[in-house]
């Protein structure tokens, strides 16, 4: 067996066992992909607030408005149905009659009236049995003589009532408003269309319907995306095929290529789950920049083929071989910068980066040369000619002067809301339900320990409480209960002696306070647990109190839940470290393109780089939109320059790698470029700056080698 087939069978025996490895490392550790932000930025808030972040954006909210209350409540049963068709969100009860029997039944939990235990509780009971609105009946008095169940009430502050069908409803201006909540469940998106159609549908019959949460907002941006994408990348794919079928008239190699970036992508996956047991999303969207790269390592070994021809059973000569080795080299010790940072998700990249391009390259050339190419037609090889030097440094200069002029004025935006238009349709609704359902039309969130909201409740005057969701009014600690009983039984012997000034005999032991014990938050009807983790609480106000947000704000140990400020920050984390690993990776790419150009090295690698990267710098100053994107596309800018850069030398004057830069360089043009007309701000700034960087580094890289027929005894045949 020749060598050439024996290290074939090792390139699929070591293909073979990465995939097994993964399998059993997936196998062991459970969930293949991850989405979560704490999974891919290290140092940002704690386990609560994490928790507490994924269970908001968990939420959905559902509001059927009409004047009719019949019609109103028909609508929304209708709706609570298509919901739970679509099985992605599960509904939650909201029975105010079950809540209050639940706080019925573990009433002494609350602590006591202010003043019941200073001598007031004689008081306490004759106002509440005299007076004209309490209502009190001898069932009441026999099972509840504290009137403990009367003080539990007052902190399950509620208007709305339920129908016959279970649904919650309430008086809102001249109609009445229909409410539903649930969580997301996973399975899917609710389907926006669907909801689209079936408001459509509900306004016929005079009824609103309105619908909030961050799944849905995910869901519209995911289609926009989704359709840019679809749309520009298959338009870029067909060009970027019918270009192969010009260049080689046959579909094997375009099957080849497709089939090359497959086993690229399986082995970069593969390495990161069995080295992590699990791969973050965020790394599969980095790791786009990779597609180039590793597409320009088939195209080269394709064309050389196709130049040359093989019977089936040829071999790439030494000098395109080192050119690969080169390129390959120089991409891993550029991606081994990422090391530097603690981010993970960044060093399971480097990963991804070294498996993948290490796989497309013994696939370029171990694989392609066995695939059958009939001998050449008789064909002129192009001819390169010579440029004037002072041309050859006017270009580059001209490319890199506005970019690194520019450079001072560069402002990032981090801010991952300006990364996709704002949807009107859904920010109207999801103000009107805030207002709606919390009084204000930009809730905030609040974590804190529970011995601190207790207090806060303590010190919120009741106007400020209807408009603040305090869980742990509804659900104290273990320790505020154990004492508000404890409260309650040190009342128990002035009991007999208040009911007696009201000529009313009772006797202490039926206040049940016997079997008086605490509850947990998952006991609580309607899902309370949701806002409860550990010893941390959720806190929701919607109101637009200056001053109560800053009570709130002020109290020892509390944060501010802000999810779009958690992914900002993620954002900014990632960038701030991209731009240090962006370079440290063009320092430590000088070392190999130093041993490889040595004299040549300035001219024919450090120019067309500072010229690619000024150009894209311009191109994104131009579109006025910089963040973490814009830094990966100058990395793929440098990536893929490096390339040309390195094949370019070895062969300086050949013609045909000339034409083989140039095929590389078009597709690639192609294929990202077409991203520049999106409407999505990210892609469509990704793809500007990384067509004009690429069009700098490969304009210079052409001029500084053109003319140099013979300087190499590297040149291809």
């Amino acid at each position: 067996m020749s060598i050439k087939r024996r290290g074939l069978l090792v390139y699929i025996a070591i293909l073979v066992i990465a995939a097994a490895a993964a399998v059993l490392r997936l196998m062991s550790s459970g969930e293949p992909f991850r989405t979560d932000i704490y999974g891919m930025v290290p140092g940002l808030p704690d386990p609560a607030e994490e928790e507490f972040t994924r269970r908001i954006a968990r939420e959905a909210v559902f509001l059927a408005e009409g004047k009719d209350l019949s019609v109103t409540l028909e609508t929304a049963g209708e709706l609570r149905d298509l919901v739970r068709r679509s099985g992605a969100v599960e509904l939650r009860s909201q029975d105010p009659a079950e809540a209050a029997s639940f706080v019925f039944s573990h009433r002494y939990s609350f602590p006591p009236p202010p003043g019941v235990q200073n001598g007031g509780l004689a008081q306490y009971i004759l106002e509440i049995l005299y007076s004209p609105f309490s209502a009190v009946s001898a069932g009441e008095i026999r099972k509840d003589p504290l009137f403990a169940s009367r003080n539990a009430a007052s902190y399950l502050p509620s208007d709305w009532s339920m129908s016959g069908d279970g649904l919650p409803y309430r008086k809102s201006g001249k109609g009445y408003a229909v409410l539903l909540e649930g969580s997301g469940t996973g399975k899917g998106a609710p389907g926006i269309s669907g909801l689209e159609s079936f408001r459509d549908k509900a306004s016929a019959r005079g009824v609103t319907v309105s619908f909030t949460g961050a799944m849905f907002f995910s869901e519209r941006y995911a289609e926009r995306s989704k359709r840019d994408v679809g749309v520009i990348g298959t338009g870029s794919m067909i060009i970027v095929i019918l270009l192969q079928m010009y260049i080689f008239r046959r579909i094997v190699p375009v099957i080849h290529t497709l089939i090359a970036l497959t086993v690229s992508l399986g082995a970069g996956i593969a390495a990161v789950l069995a080295v992590s047991g699990s791969v973050h999303v965020m790394t599969l969207a980095l790791s786009s920049c990779l597609v180039g790269i590793c597409f320009d390592y088939v195209l080269h070994s394709l064309l050389y083929f196709r130049r040359t021809g093989n019977g089936g059973d040829g071999a790439l000569p030494g000098v395109m071989v080192r050119s690969l080795a080169e390129s390959l080299l120089t991409s891993v010790i550029a991606y081994a910068a990422m090391l530097m940072t603690d981010l993970r998700v960044l060093r399971e990249l480097m990963i991804f980066a070294v498996a993948a391009l290490a796989a497309v390259f013994f696939y370029a050339v171990l694989v392609i040369p066995m695939v059958r190419f009939p001998a050449p037609r008789g064909e002129r090889a192009p001819r390169v000619p010579a440029v004037p030097r002072l041309i050859r440094l006017a270009v580059p200069l001209a490319a890199a002067a506005p970019g690194l002029f520019l450079l001072p004025f560069v402002s990032f935006n981090d801010d991952v809301g300006a990364m996709q238009k704002a949807d009107p349709e859904l920010m109207e609704m999801h103000e009107h339900i805030e207002e709606t359902v919390s009084g204000g039309k930009r809730a905030k969130w609040f974590v804190m320990g529970r011995g601190t909201c207790e207090a806060l409740g303590k010190e919120l005057s009741p106007e400020e409480l209807r408009g603040t969701l305090l869980p742990c009014r509804a659900v104290p600690s273990g320790k505020a209960q154990l004492e508000s009983i404890r409260q309650w039984k040190a009342l128990l012997p002035e009991l007999e002696g208040a009911y007696r000034q009201a000529g009313i005999e009772i006797k202490p032991e039926d206040a049940g306070l016997d079997r008086a014990a605490p509850f947990k938050a998952e006991e609580f009807p309607g899902g309370a647990a949701r806002f409860f983790c550990g010893d941390e609480v959720l806190v929701k106000t919607g109101s637009a109190d200056s001053a109560l947000l800053q009570k709130i704000s002020s109290l020892p140990g509390v944060r501010i839940v802000d999810s779009r400020g958690h992914w900002s920050g993620a954002f900014r984390t990632y960038r701030e470290s991209l731009l240090i690993v962006l370079g440290a990776a063009f320092l430590l790419a000088l070392i190999p393109a130093g041993i490889i150009m040595r004299r040549r090295m300035l001219t024919g690698f450090v120019i067309p780089m500072l010229a690619g990267l000024g150009l894209a710098l311009a191109a994104g100053f131009a579109a006025g939109y910089f963040n973490l994107f814009t830094v990966l596309a100058l990395f793929m800018v440098m990536g893929l320059g490096a390339d040309y850069c390195i094949f370019l030398h070895n062969s300086p004057g050949d013609g045909y790698v000339l034409r083989s830069v140039g095929a590389s360089w078009l597709t690639t043009e192609i294929s990202f470029g077409l991203l520049s007309f999106s409407d999505t701000a990210v892609l469509s700034s990704y793809g500007l700056v990384l067509s004009a960087g690429l069009a700098g580094v490969a304009l210079t890289a052409v001029l500084a080698f053109a003319g140099r027929n013979g300087e190499s005894s590297g040149q291809m045949p």
